[in-house]
């Protein structure tokens, strides 16, 4: 019966993560990219957004989004997965404060060798949620 479960278990796991190789490849442009979105744009706002709060101004998701996307427009355009730059910001905004701050500046080396327990979501709840709100563009 084990042997069946594992069997099962390891075939729903793929044999590798497209999110986190291509963010290996490239970490460092990953946080050259994000430590300019953490500088430029209110992650309050986006912590809100993901854990799901209704007390959002439309105006001001629109102003930060307008900063937002400027950026993942020019790290799509230089080759990196603007898909995949969102979702580390995401994981970033929701994280714990005091970890996020003390971390920030390695918050690619965080995701990549992120702990069972940890005090942000894993990529694939972000890339749910990006995919249940129409978000996902295709570019990774």
């Amino acid at each position: 019966m084990i042997n069946k479960f594992k069997k099962i278990f390891f075939k729903l796991i793929p044999e590798k993560d497209e999110f986190l190789e291509d963010i290996k490849e490239n970490h460092i442009a990953y946080q050259n990219y994000l430590n300019k979105i953490i500088r430029e744009v209110d992650d309050d706002v986006y912590a809100r957004w993901v854990n799901g709060t209704k007390e959002l101004n439309r105006g001001e998701v629109d102003r930060e989004n307008k900063i937002l996307y400027k950026t993942l427009d020019d790290a799509f355009n230089k080759g990196l997965s603007s898909t995949f730059l969102l979702t580390m910001f995401f994981q970033y905004s929701t994280a714990d404060l005091y970890f996020r701050d003390r971390e920030k500046n390695r918050w690619v080396q965080v995701v990549l060798n992120r702990k069972k327990i940890d005090s942000f979501p894993d990529h694939r709840a972000i890339l749910h949620i990006l995919d249940e709100e129409g978000m996902l563009d295709g570019d990774e």
